[in-house]
């Protein structure tokens, strides 16, 4: 099975609650929904998952739906739920499955909820310094780091020369007054690439 929550604006409550109660009825007792406050949370099979697409384009509202659970993972799956339908709001899009959230991995998810300030002034210096000057620090730092800080790999990416990455990495060291030769310093960096995307 798997949770669904999409919200539940006043002007659409008596609408959405007469479709869905006719999609009970139709699926013989294998859809159950509730209101919670001004969400809607239904408990689906993964047969009838679709449902979620058909909420989203009729009342064109964010959905967010969970990962397949069994019986005794109803509380975890309605948090998986909660947690894609706020990133379905962020987005504008109509359905978030959650597996999209969590292939993103958790940096990703974490950064997205109050580190955006904070990830910001982290890369200021880059962004800065590429706006005054033409250079490309922030988009060769983000290449340099996907790929595991491996001066020739980036080079080949990025179509220029390894010294030419190294120089770069070398002044965004400098310009963040960061060692990025260690992990932390990379994986900090790396929140903050994820928290502005």
């Amino acid at each position: 099975m798997r949770i669904a929550v999409t919200d539940a604006p006043l002007t659409a409550v008596d609408r959405l609650t007469e479709l869905l109660e006719l999609r009970v009825e139709e699926r013989g007792g294998r859809l159950f929904f509730g209101r919670d406050d001004e969400q809607f949370v239904l408990v689906l099979e993964e047969a009838d998952s679709g449902l979620a697409d058909e909420l989203a384009a009729e009342f064109d509202l964010p959905v967010g739906l969970s990962d397949p659970v069994g019986t005794g993972g109803i509380a975890l799956a309605h948090e998986q739920a909660l947690r894609a339908v706020e990133r379905a709001r962020e987005s504008g899009s109509g359905v978030v499955h959650f597996d999209e959230i969590s292939r993103q991995g958790v940096l990703a998810f974490l950064a997205r909820t109050d580190a955006r300030a904070v990830a910001l002034a982290t890369l200021a210096p880059l962004t800065e310094h590429d706006a005054e000057s033409g250079t490309a620090l922030l988009t060769t730092t983000r290449t340099w780091l996907e790929h595991g800080g491996q001066f020739d790999a980036t080079a080949q990416a990025l179509g220029v020369h390894r010294h030419t990455v190294r120089s770069r990495i070398a002044l965004a060291e400098r310009l963040l007054g960061r060692d990025l030769s260690g992990f932390h310093a990379r994986a900090d960096l790396w929140a903050a690439l994820l928290a502005v995307d």
